[in-house]
């Protein structure tokens, strides 16, 4: 999640690019390097056991970590979960991830959701109180205004089980993805969701989509 969600993008295969080593926010000493993309060292960070990545609303294309050459080097199968008005990772440079990459990939948005899309983390009780230190209750660092928290942790699950359980375990999974009915959904209860899906290659014109 977030920069969880950086982070596997990296070890999928998405090299960085070399803007990334002048982000403001890039640790001294150049450290960054052993992730550029085309480099020994981030050639040598690819484990052949990783199958699939799943990165929840994944920071750093909104800062130019990436370029177009170092996505289309990602190659390990995807399933992004996003909000459509992040503004904190970016939904527009998410989205440009999920285009960019060169694996098998697809794309959940929660439409509406900001940065707590899919609701990673639970908001622990002593967050609902307004802090005067604050000036907001820290409810809203772990929730999203809009959707519910166990709705969103429910459909997260949902679409995790089948992602993993096809390229982990090799179950039939994959209706649970493409199906034109929104499987495992009771009627009516996708709605606010979009589920696009790109194959391995380039990206076409129009990634296949389903909308409620």
């Amino acid at each position: 999640y977030s920069m969880g969600g950086y982070g596997a993008m990296i070890f999928g295969g998405a090299g960085l690019a070399e803007e990334a080593l002048q982000h403001p926010r890039a640790p001294e000493g150049g450290s960054l390097a052993r992730h550029l993309a085309g480099s020994k060292t981030h050639a040598a960070l690819r484990d052949p056991r990783l199958c699939a990545i799943m990165p929840i609303g994944p920071w750093g294309n909104g800062q130019a970590m990436w370029d177009a050459d170092g996505l289309a080097q990602m190659d390990t199968p995807l399933f992004m979960m996003a909000g459509t008005v992040d503004d904190v990772s970016d939904y527009a440079a998410m989205r440009r991830l999920f285009t960019g990459c060169a694996s098998d990939r697809y794309l959940l948005s929660f439409i509406n959701a900001g940065h707590n899309a899919a609701a990673p983390i639970p908001a622990p009780l002593e967050s609902w109180a307004h802090s005067d230190l604050l000036g907001w209750a820290p409810f809203q660092h772990y929730a999203d205004p809009v959707w519910d928290t166990l709705r969103m942790n429910n459909i997260a699950q949902h679409y995790a089980a089948a992602f993993m359980g096809m390229h982990l375990r090799g179950d039939d999974t994959a209706g649970m993805l493409d199906g034109a009915d929104w499987p495992g959904f009771a009627p009516g209860s996708a709605a606010g969701l979009r589920l696009e899906h790109l194959p391995a290659g380039p990206a076409p014109d129009k990634p296949k989509r389903k909308t409620t």
